[in-house]
């Protein structure tokens, strides 16, 4: 999806003039991602929008 672009920004954003440079979702995602996790993202109009992310369990030695 387009939110995961670099400096992307909505057209509600744009249009409402919300400040912000766009690189949010862009920096979880290489982090996310960096350490070999996921990120997803759902939206419906009449609900909103969920972002959820998944990470790999690391195994400690004590």
């Amino acid at each position: 999806p387009l939110i995961f672009h670099r400096f992307y920004r909505g057209r509600a954003a744009r249009k409402a003039q919300i400040q912000g440079a766009g690189l949010g979702l862009y920096v979880c995602k290489a982090v996310i991602e960096g350490h070999g996790g996921e990120i997803y993202v759902t939206s419906r109009p009449d609900a909103g929008t969920l972002v959820r992310f998944d990470m790999p369990l690391r195994e400690t030695h004590a």
